[in-house]
């Protein structure tokens, strides 16, 4: 076998390498701190903050979204009725309420403990309340 033969094969495993890198931790956290939940004619966008979520105090942002993806103008009000999933601890599910900033909904949950949590998003507007629930997983 010539050496000349082995290079297009070394150079094409060479690139596939590279394109396997590990993501980088913004790129890895996004997926999973900001998520959009249907609710008929529009949806709900939920952003966490710090990212990934961590056990502790973190920043909720919830906006209402046209069918073409903008946010709504006038969000009204809302709530989120927070919990640990699986697990049966004193005072949760607990509600808090939403208040406006941020171009949206805003609060801080305190996400004490890692492991999932459910939010189940309601936002009261003209047209009618919209629901929806979203699962996080803090670390």
């Amino acid at each position: 076998m010539k050496a000349g033969a082995l290079r297009p094969g070394v150079l094409l495993l060479g690139l596939l390498l590279l394109g396997c890198g590990p993501a980088t931790p913004a790129s890895a956290g996004q997926a999973s701190c900001q998520q959009v939940k249907p609710t008929g004619v529009a949806r709900v966008s939920l952003t966490i903050a710090p990212c990934p979520a961590r056990a502790g105090r973190e920043t909720i942002v919830v906006k209402v979204l046209d069918g073409s993806g903008q946010p709504e103008a006038a969000a009204g009000s809302g709530s989120i009725r927070y919990s640990m999933v699986g697990m049966d601890m004193p005072g949760l599910p607990k509600d808090v309420s939403l208040s406006n900033g941020d171009g949206g909904l805003k609060t801080s949950l305190p996400l004490g403990m890692s492991g999932s949590w459910l939010l189940r998003v309601r936002v009261d507007q003209g047209g009618g309340p919209l629901t929806a629930d979203f699962q996080i997983n803090v670390q």
